[in-house]
């Protein structure tokens, strides 16, 4: 059997909070969602981050809802009625570039080299002299608008240059946003349907008219001045609690982006709002901001804190970031205040399993049985294991047992394929 498991956040029935999406990968060393190894001699986070946590969220803000969807020109999800532009839309190397001797036909990809190498100012001047060159009527799929350029770049990242995202700096209303759309390669209907998930399930086109130049061509150089100015204006014309409402019902829709924002913003004004941390850390696991997800949760992490879910997510960041000391002691502390729960039982053995304690993982495993019965993950796991130890008869049970338990459950299909291409 080909070395498998799963090494995913546990589905845990958290207050205020969607479940998190497993995910599977075919190497131990090699976890879901990864992020850059914790830097060198970071032994002890608690102890080391004493200072007041700054978010590079505080102060965003992002448009509420409505005021996206009148951003935009058409709404995307009457799929029979559709006015659909032309079924396939053309390249950015066929955009319009009469008058543009700078014009670049790989815009796109240029512009994305540049954001890769941390050049985001270059990226979204690229990015803009390519839209500027598009025809004005051609269709771009609508990813968001935001005042605030770090909740852009949350969207941005999020959609990604597989799906040709881009970012731009354009007028909005009586000022300017940051815009975030994508270019489709393909069919557009065919595009929307990839991205709806993506897009919490609503997905808007607009004309490439909407983001062209307003005769500014400094309007990205000078956008971050601006945009702090207005977040800092709505950051102080709204409560708190109203806004931690709003974003516990975007996380309920798992529009994460959004929350993240406006659970930035509540703890920019009230630092101590415990719950709005506690959900603001789980968030950024779900988005996989390990490192930032660390440091919000840092100030919850009090040996008189009997919460468990503040110790199981800095467990799930730390583990994320093969800091596996730290993810030893967080996910112990949960399982002292909470040890009927399997799934941080699950949560246990994984650590163990990246220390290469096979055995004892399987130990801890038999444990979560007690407590979660006939979960998928447990068997998954064990059989992993016990590949590891080279018990092939109890690998190829605990394989046969997670295939039954899941034969009718689609989120599973991707592990399964990858389990049976194995046995």
């Amino acid at each position: 059997m080909k070395n498998f498991r799963v090494i995913a956040f546990a589905l845990l029935a958290v207050p205020f909070s969607a479940t998190l999406a497993q995910a599977a990968n075919l190497e131990m060393d090699r976890m879901s969602g990864g992020s850059e190894p914790a830097v060198a001699g970071d032994t002890s986070l608690v102890a080391a981050v004493t200072a007041p946590v700054v978010m590079k969220l505080a102060m965003a803000e992002a448009a509420p809802a409505d005021e996206a969807a009148a951003a935009a020109d058409q709404p995307a999800d009457s799929a029979e009625g559709e006015s659909a532009p032309a079924e396939v839309a053309p390249s950015p190397a066929a955009a319009t570039t009469e008058g543009n001797a700078a014009y670049d036909p790989n815009w796109l990809a240029t512009g994305w080299s540049y954001f890769d190498q941390k050049n985001v100012d270059e990226a979204v001047r690229v990015w803009k002299s390519g839209i500027d060159a598009l025809p004005g009527q051609q269709e771009l799929i609508f990813g968001g608008v935001y005042v605030n350029q770090s909740a852009a770049l949350r969207q941005l990242k999020h959609l990604g240059q597989k799906n040709s995202a881009l970012m731009v700096y354009a007028p909005y209303r009586k000022d300017h946003a940051w815009y975030v759309v994508a270019f489709p390669d393909e069919r557009i209907s065919v595009m929307k349907q990839r991205l709806r998930p993506l897009l919490g399930g609503k997905v808007y086109t607009s004309k490439a008219a909407r983001f062209q130049s307003d005769g500014n061509p400094n309007a990205a150089v000078a956008a971050p001045k601006m945009v702090a100015r207005a977040s800092k204006a709505r950051t102080e014309n709204i409560s708190p609690s109203r806004l931690f409402m709003q974003a516990e019902s975007a996380v309920e829709g798992k529009q994460f982006i959004e929350a993240a924002d406006m659970l930035a913003r509540v703890l920019a004004v009230s630092p101590d709002h415990d719950k709005a941390r506690l959900l603001y850390g789980q968030v950024l696991v779900q988005m996989g901001e390990y490192k930032e997800a660390s440091l919000v949760l840092v100030p919850l992490l009090k040996e008189s804190n009997r919460d468990w879910h503040a110790w199981y997510w800095a467990a799930t960041a730390a583990l994320q970031l093969k800091n596996l000391d730290q993810a030893n002691i967080f996910i112990s502390k949960a399982v002292s205040i909470q040890g009927d729960n399997g799934l941080l039982w699950i949560e246990k053995a994984v650590v163990e399993e990246e220390r290469n304690n096979y055995q004892q993982a399987i130990n801890i495993l038999n444990v979560a049985k007690d407590y979660a019965g006939e979960l998928p993950r447990i068997y998954l796991n064990v059989g992993y294991c016990a590949d590891k130890l080279g018990n092939k008869e109890l690998a190829n049970q605990s394989y046969t047992r997670f295939l039954i338990l899941t034969a009718n459950d689609p989120q599973y299909n991707d592990v399964r394929e990858k389990v049976l291409s194995g046995m």
